[in-house]
């Protein structure tokens, strides 16, 4: 339970598993592109996913308040 796709996983805990290959920064995004598509209706679904595919630009750095 609470694997991928099955309850309920936090940002954090998904985050955990690719945290040393891509920054924090760049997760958000692509966690907030991955609900966006998975929210969208079966007719934008595909356009989406090109799109956010083909846009998409890896490098940002993850900046900490403090």
């Amino acid at each position: 339970e609470g694997e991928f796709g099955e309850g309920t996983v936090s940002l954090n805990d998904a985050y955990i598993k690719f945290c040393d290959r891509i920054s924090l920064a760049d997760f958000i995004v692509i966690a907030a592109e991955a609900v966006m598509t998975h929210m969208a209706t079966p007719s934008l679904k595909a356009s989406w996913e090109d799109l956010f595919r083909g846009q998409f630009k890896y490098g940002r750095t993850t900046a900490f308040a403090g």
